[in-house]
């Protein structure tokens, strides 16, 4: 009984949906899978402070911060919409077991890569009770008026300003622009990494609920009516028995 009800809600849900004008379907879409995701995630991608909790973009450089929001947004929106899709669709346990493999090793890769980048390309650098990460590049220029950038680009930065222009008087701009998307690109390899893992564990989990519904027995007369003596269900009496 309980199966059929669910059946039956989730066939009324989808003439509902399919009723619905397709403008209107495309436009709830598409809020759904990306405003609705951005905002639901907002502690994860660092718009929305959490007590005890700091997102990965707090570690990155402030030139770059407000921009990876936007695209690692973007990215899960997109994971999310692939999600949607490929839950209609049948997918083999030793698939789902390569992809995951798959993933993790991009998350390695991503973590390495970012770890190392950032350590390479950035300082932390101090303003009042919070740290500030800031890109710069390999070497000062010649211009700047710091007294030694190259040994002390912390102090550098404090006197010049946390502020992209300013920066850009004592390091090259155009390096850090170019060292800034690579970090960002290690960035958003991690970030979407750990979007796929969690949607391939929902496909798994969707792939281990519709077995669990396929071994089900169906409920007693959906086949054609109850059993009868000395026959099959919902066939007539055998000769010289009689239908109590």
């Amino acid at each position: 009984m309980g199966v059929q009800v669910q059946m039956n809600s989730e066939s009324a849900d989808e003439k509902t949906l399919l009723s619905e004008p397709v403008p209107r379907r495309f436009a709830r879409l598409i809020l759904n899978f990306f405003v609705g995701l951005a905002i639901g995630l907002a502690p994860f991608l660092g718009t929305q402070k959490v007590p005890f909790f700091k997102a990965l973009i707090s570690v990155m450089p402030f030139q770059i911060a407000s921009k990876l929001i936007v695209l690692s947004a973007f990215l899960m929106g997109f994971i999310v919409t692939a999600v949607q899709f490929y839950s209609a669709e049948r997918i083999s346990r030793p698939v789902l077991v390569k992809r995951f493999k798959i993933a993790l090793m991009t998350i390695g890769v991503g973590f390495l890569l970012f770890y190392f980048l950032r350590d390479e390309y950035t300082v932390d650098v101090a303003r009042g009770d919070d740290t500030v990460t800031v890109l710069i590049g390999s070497a000062p220029l010649k211009s700047c008026s710091c007294p030694d950038p190259g040994r002390n680009p912390e102090a550098c930065i404090q006197r010049l300003s946390f502020s992209a222009p300013a920066i850009a008087q004592c390091w090259d701009y155009r390096e850090i622009k170019h060292r800034g998307e690579l970090l960002g690109l290690s960035y958003l390899i991690l970030t979407s990494g750990v979007g796929v893992l969690v949607s391939l564990i929902l496909l798994q989990q969707e792939a281990r609920r519709r077995r669990t519904a396929a071994r089900r027995p169906r409920p007693a007369g959906r086949s054609g009516g109850p059993a009868t003596p000395g026959g099959s269900p919902g066939s007539p009496p055998a000769p010289g028995s009689s239908a109590l």
